[in-house]
């Protein structure tokens, strides 16, 4: 269980630095269209993170309750 823990904290770091370069790319860019896509990549690195976040979250929340249970 812990490696699923770990996973998704590395996926949602991931993520998130995704989306920070995304984002500088984005904004030193000169073409419209460029800037375009590269923020339509960091709206993807965004939902990534946040759904891995959300996981882990979730993961969290069932282990205390495992513990709890027993």
């Amino acid at each position: 269980m812990v490696r699923i823990g770990r996973s998704l904290a590395l996926l949602a770091l991931c993520g998130w630095i995704g989306a920070a370069v995304s984002q500088l790319s984005a904004l030193r860019t000169d073409d419209d269209e460029d800037a375009s896509t590269w923020r339509d990549r960091r709206n993807r690195f965004l939902l990534l993170s946040s759904v891995a976040t959300n996981s882990l979250a979730v993961h969290a929340v069932y282990r205390v309750a495992k513990r709890i249970r027993r």
